[in-house]
């Protein structure tokens, strides 16, 4: 027993994962909540791995109850630490929002910054949770949006 627990050990210790190599393109796709306004949440995405730990994407938030809110833009998402399968992630980007009544004007610029974690499950996929926060001044709108859960794949 000790010698299997000794080599699940060496395993996880010297095979941490890298989702894709530079050059690679990601698809994810999250599905969450937003909140003022109170919304669900989808939240596909299209990735270019620029280097190990930084990836270039197209975010596209969309969010749906009674009417819609949507953001678009280009989101710059960095991987931090060092462990070998869990990795936290820092995102910031820029974009536009539209919203049909939901916030107090129908259309504007949109910043957003977030915070999440990736689980890489093997080298071609990673699961994880992402929490923005969004700011559309010319809205006079700041919502949060939860991607509670998000998957990640090489294409």
């Amino acid at each position: 027993m000790k010698k299997i627990i000794f080599l699940l050990l060496c395993f996880v210790v010297t095979n941490g994962f890298s989702l894709g190599r530079v050059g690679d393109y990601l698809a994810s796709g999250g599905v969450g909540i937003t909140v003022g306004p109170s919304t669900f949440l989808l939240s596909p995405q299209l990735e270019y791995v620029y280097r190990d730990d930084l990836t270039i994407s197209g975010l596209a938030q969309i969010g749906i109850s009674d009417g819609v809110l949507f953001t678009g833009g280009g989101v710059a998402r960095w991987l931090l630490g060092n462990h070998n399968y869990i990795k936290p992630t820092i995102e910031a980007g820029i974009g536009i929002a539209l919203s049909s009544d939901i916030l107090p004007k129908s259309f504007g610029v949109h910043l957003l910054g977030g915070i999440g974690a990736d689980y890489f499950v093997s080298k071609d996929m990673s699961i994880g949770s992402m929490l923005r926060l969004n700011f559309a001044p010319p809205m006079k709108g700041f919502f949060v949006s939860w991607a509670i859960l998000n998957a990640r794949f090489v294409l």
